[in-house]
């Protein structure tokens, strides 16, 4: 296939990348946490609620980084927030987001190089096409013969570069860049010599590469001009190449330009198209391509979204639970529909229904809770029963309960004090906590000082929560009589909430 066929075809296939990345920005927070929720559970392959670090190798086997198990395991070690050796959704997701955006990112970035590629393949044909291909093979074949002193129709390679360095084709000289180019392409046998009667006819297309290198480079963005020096500051050889490791340090050093772990390795992943037969890549060749791609990674509107949906698995999606999370919800439901049935009816009033959901701890409004009213009374008859209660909890008020705790994570993470981190704390009570305080019970409605204290310190890190309120809350718990003093979910409720009530 040709240079003009090819830019055709990248251009087809540009499109279809321009229409799958376009899905970052339009896919709402909700569709991007539904997305990476399957995601989770089909790597979730036993449904006991994480990844053991094989789930999770072999969902990263998807990505296409091309990670070897070294690099696994280091995403395993960052990814695994409270260091138990598994990764929970809330510690996949920020992780998940990640690669969904980048690989989009990726294949658009990587049509788009192709089609790159091909003009600039056309316009260096046509540079040299002027001046005719036997006229650059006669301008070579006399370069090369003024430095063969011996007539032996070889040269060393030192030799052929001079050779380079002094040719002038039509009224231009090749740049050190174009001459490093040509020589990437020559083969020495073991003598180290270059026989230039055999290699002089293939330099019409060594050339093409060549130019076609220089007009890429034509297009060299600031950021490619910084990566560009960046890079040939750890080229110590001084030969213009850095091996992968190389590479991965210095854009993991890079002062101006902050990437996530994923996204170096997909940038190292690109090496492959380079060369896939060196482990040694050129910088000039690789600093445009890779500044387009960090361009398109770093765009913040995608680290917004990313960052926005990692907030919400700190609050565990519904989609996400186990299924004896879910069964312990069902049995609080009907619970809580119980506690507020005073007539024992089986209906909740409008007085009944309000009550329940305002002393549930869920967060909501006055106005919140009649439009829930509204949307529950399906018979419309001024009463809600044990399946349209039960039917609203699953669907919708846990959900919105959540967000609005999510909202309230964000605006404490923002505030950043302790009073602010103990409020978020109460306001995730019910859902995290409460769920978690019933599994430590086992049935009972008690549970030891130190048990909590040791989920606290385990769940905290998933929840989002800083260290100075964490300690606050243990310290708390403790004090009531050492570890092996029993503690009731109202009394953690009551220790949780004294500590928050210097602040209002």
């Amino acid at each position: 296939m040709d240079a003009e066929d090819r830019m055709f075809e990248a251009m087809a296939e540009e499109g279809a990348a321009q229409d799958i990345a376009m899905r970052n920005y339009q896919e709402s927070y909700q569709e991007l946490e539904k997305m990476l929720v399957a995601i989770f559970n089909d790597g979730d392959s036993d449904g006991n609620g994480y990844l053991e670090p094989q789930e999770f190798f072999q969902l990263l086997e998807t990505s296409q980084l091309d990670l070897d198990e070294a690099e696994k395991r280091q995403l395993l070690v960052i990814a695994d927030a409270n260091n138990d050796g598994r990764i929970e959704y809330s510690e996949f997701a920020p992780l998940g987001a990640d690669i969904i955006q980048t690989m989009r990112m990726r294949k658009l970035n990587e049509q788009e190089n192709v089609r790159k590629d091909a003009e600039a393949e056309l316009k260096a044909r046509a540079h040299l096409h002027n001046l005719g291909m036997e006229e650059v093979k006669e301008s070579l074949l006399d370069a090369f013969r003024t430095f063969d002193k011996d007539s032996s129709g070889r040269l060393e390679r030192g030799e052929i570069v001079e050779a380079l360095n002094n040719l002038t084709l039509g009224t231009t000289k090749l740049t050190p860049r174009e001459v490093r180019m040509v020589m990437v392409h020559l083969d020495e046998d073991e003598s180290g010599t270059i026989e230039y009667n055999e290699f002089a006819p293939l330099m019409f297309d060594y050339l093409v590469e060549a130019f076609k290198i220089g007009f890429l480079q034509s297009e060299e963005s600031d950021l490619a001009a910084y990566l560009n020096d960046h890079l040939f500051s750890y080229d110590h050889d001084q030969d213009g190449c850095l091996s992968r490791n190389q590479i991965k340090s210095a854009l993991a050093e890079a002062d101006l330009i902050n990437l996530t772990p994923i996204q170096i390795h997909t940038i190292l992943a690109d090496l492959a198209n380079i060369d896939p037969h060196s482990d040694s890549v050129e910088i000039a060749t690789f600093a445009n391509p890779a500044a387009r791609l960090i361009t398109k990674m770093s765009d913040p509107q995608l680290e917004n979204k990313r960052r926005y949906v990692s907030q919400m698995a700190k609050v565990t999606p519904l989609g996400a639970l186990t299924p004896d999370e879910r069964k312990r919800l069902a049995e609080l439901a009907g619970d809580l529909f119980k506690n507020y049935d005073n007539d024992g009816s089986g209906k909740l009033d409008r007085v009944e229904f309000y009550t329940c959901l305002k002393e549930s701890m869920l967060g909501f409004n006055d106005q919140q809770i009649s439009a829930l009213m509204y949307a529950a009374d399906a018979d419309d008859d001024g009463n809600i029963d044990y399946g349209e209660f039960n039917e609203l909890f699953d669907g919708v008020i846990l959900e919105m309960a959540r967000l609005d705790k999510i909202d309230k994570l964000i605006e404490g993470e923002e505030a950043g004090t302790l009073s602010a981190q103990l409020k978020l704390f109460l306001d995730e009570l019910m859902i995290p906590l409460h769920l978690a305080f019933d599994f430590l019970c086992g049935g009972g409605e008690s549970a030891s000082s130190g048990a909590v204290v040791q989920t606290l310190l385990e769940k905290c890190p998933e929840w989002g929560v800083l260290q100075e309120p964490m300690n606050a809350i243990c310290e708390a718990v403790l004090a009531r009589g050492g570890e092996d003093a029993m503690l009731s979910w109202p009394q953690l409720v009551e220790e949780i909430e004294k500590l928050a009530v210097p602040a209002e």
